[in-house]
């Protein structure tokens, strides 16, 4: 009886990491040292779970390397709830396999070699008169229920009050079609007040990654050790450790040491203990209020040696496994791998540039133009370009024409050099000139309106352009405007960006770039001047161009953008093109034996000393037997 009366009385007053000295026992099925817990060895571990009893603080994120206790960390607020403050609680796992390996391996062992928790678990079980399952742990005042972030049913039925979430960014898809796992977790919450939130995992990828997100949403905590020299207060990153080299170049990792950022003293592995001591957490955000945040990286970590980091770095750098290095960076630096292959390389392109002027000859293949034009306020973007069969494309001209877009005099000078044609040094009569032409209309919309009337016959259009999942080229919504195409700019980008300027074989979609008529570094600069990016709606991940710089500016984008979207207009019938090529090279064969015969002849004639060299190649091409004597020849 007195026992039963003990589980009723209210909870003393006692933080989450006291409690944990005080009660909690590690169990040797996961602890290399087994018994008691003690916070000396991760002393970065006890604001991070005392968070837990700051009432002004409603969601906890931590964002962190591989063994750094994060697991205990979390038990140790979930056994301290159980026993202080008992209510629903839900503990979200990547899956249930691991759901269901955390219950067994982590949370029952942990009940079992803690007294103060098992009393409330056999309470609970005696006063329900049944026992808790894997999958559902009930104790005196409510229950643990572990999920996998995979099933909608088990996150949508009943209401909680603590909600941890681990390794978020590891979730699996399909959580059904009301959002992703952790939002239908959090809607889970929203009838308690007082809730806890708790977000952890190493990070993945730079701005996809959902830890990172919540991180950056936080007060942003990062722990901050004095150095044992000069104790100046700093984090412990790979970009501070130092390490020799031999005389012949080869890396030595066990001469590793962490350099002072501010007296560039030597601090070695024997010093870690002693900094982490006496380290503190900082905020970076100290207005953010309501959400804590926690990064820390392995680097910190007791278990983890410095040594062992450079060696394996030094192993990755040399094997260029792009994989491996993702890994390293997430779990050891607790950093996001940022992928850069979505990001062209301009010096790249720029070495591509070939040797072709189309002022005085087009490329062998070019079949017709296309241009485009980007209207900004005081200048006129424009590029004309060159298609071949299944999208091939070359580059004619870009130019840029200075002149406020709201005088008449920059749309003249816009016509004169479109309808100008190429190449230059031909009758003007007979030059080719763009079969399309697209002009942006987000700016200056009267005027753009007022040159594509004007040049209507000359399939000339409004275009806007027109973000998000959407096909290239669309008839526009209602109030837009029924001469205005409307252009997916993204689908446009992502047949661009990531795909023709990433091919390295000549051949459909390549693009040929020339040395001549604008294509300088500039306009390189600009072409790629975009990645894709992604952002969360309502917990679905959306993905998006964006600038890479906001400073740089990006019309040569736009421009082939545009260009593209005329190209799908025009919606060539390439099938068309190749049986008339191939009938135009059969012609030519026909047309080749008589032209040869004829050549034949003519070489018959008597000819010049000067031209023997032509007529030897000639008589060895076609196995002619002429006299031998120089005389034969005249």
């Amino acid at each position: 009886m007195k026992h039963l009366l003990k589980l009723f009385q209210p909870p003393p007053q006692i933080n989450v990491s006291d409690w944990a000295g005080k009660y909690r026992y590690l169990s040797s099925e996961y602890s290399a040292y087994p018994g008691k817990y003690s916070t000396d060895r991760t002393p970065y571990a006890v604001e991070m779970m005392n968070c837990l009893n700051d009432d002004s603080v409603e969601t906890i994120t931590l964002m962190t390397g591989t063994q750094m206790g994060k697991s205990t960390v979390i038990e140790n607020m979930i056994a301290y709830l159980v026993c202080n403050n008992p209510a629903p609680m839900l503990f979200m796992l990547p899956n249930h396999t691991i759901a269901e390996s955390v219950s067994k391996d982590r949370i029952a062992p942990m009940v079992r070699d803690t007294p103060e928790l098992a009393a409330r678990f056999t309470a609970a079980d005696k006063l329900h008169k049944t026992e808790s399952t894997i999958k559902i742990k009930k104790f005196q005042g409510g229950q643990l229920t572990l999920v996998g972030s995979n099933s909608p049913s088990d996150l949508a039925s009943r209401s909680i009050k603590y909600l941890f979430a681990d390794e978020i960014d590891r979730n699996e898809r399909g959580a059904g079609r009301e959002g992703d796992a952790v939002s239908l977790a959090f809607k889970r919450t929203t009838n308690f007040a007082d809730r806890k939130i708790i977000l952890t995992s190493t990070p993945t990828i730079k701005n996809e990654s959902r830890i990172e997100a919540a991180y950056e949403e936080s007060d942003k905590r990062k722990y901050y050790v004095p150095c044992p020299h000069c104790k100046e207060k700093q984090i412990i990153v790979f970009a501070s450790l130092k390490w020799e080299k031999s005389e012949t170049g080869e890396h030595l990792p066990d001469t590793v040491y962490m350099e002072c950022k501010l007296c560039q003293g030597k601090i070695y592995e024997k010093h870690k203990q002693d900094m982490l001591l006496n380290g503190e957490w900082i905020k970076e955000a100290p207005n953010v209020k309501g959400k804590a945040g926690f990064w820390i990286s392995a680097l910190y970590s007791p278990w983890v040696n410095w040594a062992k980091v450079v060696s394996e770095h030094i192993d990755i750098s040399h094997s260029n496994d792009k994989e491996r290095l993702k890994t390293f960076i997430n779990t050891t630096f607790a950093e996001t791998f940022e992928d850069r292959g979505e990001i062209v390389d301009d010096d790249k392109l720029l070495e591509r540039q070939e040797d072709y002027n189309p002022n005085e000859q087009l490329p062998d293949g070019l079949l017709f133009l296309t241009a485009s034009i980007d209207v900004q306020e005081h200048f006129l973007s424009v590029e004309v370009a060159g298609w071949g069969l299944d999208s091939e494309r070359w580059g004619v001209e870009r130019k840029v024409i200075i002149g406020s877009t709201k005088d008449p005099f920059a749309w003249e000078q816009l016509a004169k050099f479109l309808w100008d044609g190429y190449p230059k040094n031909i009758d003007p009569a007979k030059r080719k000139k763009p079969a399309c032409v697209c002009v942006d209309s987000g700016f200056n919309t009267a005027d753009v309106k007022a040159f594509c009337g004007k040049y209507g016959y000359k399939n000339v259009h409004a275009i806007k352009g027109m973000a998000g999942s959407r096909p290239l080229i669309s008839k526009p919504k209602k109030g837009i405007g029924a001469n205005v195409v409307l252009v997916g700019v993204d689908e446009a980008k992502d047949r661009i960006l990531g795909n023709s300027l990433k091919l390295e074989k000549i051949g459909p979609n390549y693009w040929h770039f020339p040395k001549t008529n604008g294509y300088d570094f500039v306009y390189f600069k600009e072409l790629v001047s975009e990645q894709k990016k992604t952002k969360f709606n309502n917990g679905f991940a959306t993905r998006y161009w964006s600038k890479v710089s906001k400073s740089q500016p990006n019309e040569a984008l736009d421009n082939a953008v545009y260009n593209l979207a005329a190209l799908h207009i025009l919606n060539p019938d390439w099938d068309a093109w190749k049986k008339k090529a191939l009938k135009e090279r059969e012609l030519d064969k026909k047309e080749e034996p008589k032209a040869l015969d004829k050549q034949i002849e003519e070489e018959k004639k008597p000819a010049k000393p000067s031209i023997n060299r032509e007529i030897n190649e000639l008589d060895r091409r076609f196995k002619i037997k002429r006299p031998n004597s120089w005389m034969g020849r005249i």
